[in-house]
């Protein structure tokens, strides 16, 4: 009886790390999709082309808005365009 208790606890920890590992995963693929478009957008804006730097800023911000990177490359872009409310935006 105890045996089967043990194997029941031991399956039901092995599905919750496994969960926590997905839920990870898919955090460090958002992180990295933002990562790659703020990148794209630096390189627009090194270009000059702060209208498409700004598209993929804001698409780093809606896919990983944890990176204040992007936030403040938008408000860069928007500070260059004249934008100054969406500059203040981006800075709070």
């Amino acid at each position: 009886m105890k045996k089967k208790r043990a194997l029941e606890n031991t399956a039901g920890a092995t599905q919750a790390p496994s969960f926590v590992h997905q839920l990870l995963a898919l955090q460090q693929q958002k992180k990295d999709a933002g990562e790659v478009a703020r990148l794209r957008g630096n390189e627009f804006y090194a270009q000059g082309e702060f209208e498409s730097a700004l598209q993929c800023y804001t698409s780093a911000i809606e896919t990983y808005p944890a990176d204040p990177a992007s936030y403040s490359n938008r408000a860069m872009v928007n500070l260059v365009l004249g934008r100054y409310e969406q500059v203040i935006a981006d800075a709070n």
